[in-house]
């Protein structure tokens, strides 16, 4: 097998779940404090990407995997929590339209639109994953 999925379980499982959870709250904050996830959204991505990073320090530290493997398991840490973190938003978005009172063409251009961001999410969240992890497996590889 090309990748092995229990080290890459083990090393993505807690940056999986710290970025859906910020998926999570971020959500929730851009629908009840819009001008907070203003000021926090910034930082909150740039948690985002260390976190993608770290994965790849992880696999090279504490699993032994090569720059490869880790960009594999970048690439499927972030194309999962891309997906789930899509769906997340995904739900959100048809929620407040429909809590908002939204005509039925703003409902169904928004929920194109959000289909769409689900279908590219895990692309781009896999390519996002196996580049960050990439280089937090080289920065791992040059402190050995």
């Amino acid at each position: 097998m090309l990748f092995d999925l229990q080290k890459i379980m083990k090393v993505g499982m807690i940056p999986a779940a710290a970025l859906v959870g910020i998926a999570v709250v971020s959500q929730v904050m851009l629908r009840l404090v819009p001008f907070l996830a203003c000021i926090v959204g910034l930082p909150l991505t740039l948690v985002n990407l260390v976190l993608l990073a770290w994965v790849g320090f992880k696999a090279v530290k504490e699993e032994g995997m090569t720059l490869v493997d880790a960009a594999i398991a970048g690439a499927v840490v972030g194309a999962v929590t891309s997906l789930i973190s899509a769906i997340v938003s995904f739900a959100f978005l048809m929620l407040g339209g429909a809590l908002g009172g939204s005509d039925a063409i703003d409902t169904a251009i928004t929920g194109t639109i959000g289909i769409v961001g689900i279908l590219l999410a895990p692309v781009v969240g896999a390519v996002m994953g196996a580049i960050l992890s990439a280089i937090g497996a080289f920065v791992a590889g040059m402190k050995k």
